[in-house]
């Protein structure tokens, strides 16, 4: 079984390094805690919302225009990062696929698979990354990571938060 999703190294580099590594996905979750709240919450006693906008930052600065989509060995299909930003507590990543759904489902179809069963792969190997040592503290002490990825043409292809590990 191939890789469907994955977090580009540099990514990775720039979150790990604030002890956050960045993976992504799964439900959606709603926060009824009212801001103050979400952000009193610390990581080695810096409130998780500045964490978020900090990781934020330094990781939306390496995204650029020329940046191509990155496919690693295994991956089959190609997604790019296209913003990068914090609201609230989530750092919030936002992708394109390279492909659209037809090509994309035509691509599972060949290996047995349909769309949506691609989507769940994808969220659990995004489960797994969001849950590694890197980026769990992170998450353990009130942090989320959410994922929206779309379709070349804008059309959703799913949007998940990892709020607990």
């Amino acid at each position: 079984m191939s890789q469907v999703f994955f977090i580009a190294p540099s990514v990775r580099q720039a979150l790990t390094g604030l002890g956050a590594a960045i993976a992504v996905m799964t439900g959606a979750a709603a926060y009824a805690q009212p801001v103050d709240q979400v952000c009193q919450k610390t990581l080695n006693g810096i409130s998780i919302c500045d964490v978020a906008r900090d990781v934020a930052s330094k990781t939306s600065a390496q995204l650029t225009p020329a940046t191509p989509p990155a496919t690693p060995p295994g991956a089959t299909q190609a997604m790019r990062y296209t913003r990068i930003y914090a609201q609230r507590n989530q750092v919030v990543l936002v992708g394109q696929l390279a492909s659209d759904p037809v090509a994309m489902a035509q691509g599972f179809a060949s290996s047995g698979k349909t769309l949506d069963q691609a989507r769940e792969d994808m969220i659990q190997a995004g489960r797994q990354s969001a849950c590694a040592p890197a980026s769990r503290p992170f998450i353990d002490a009130g942090g989320a990571i959410r994922m929206t990825v779309n379709f070349p043409d804008g059309s959703p292809f799913m949007d998940t938060v990892y709020a607990r590990c």
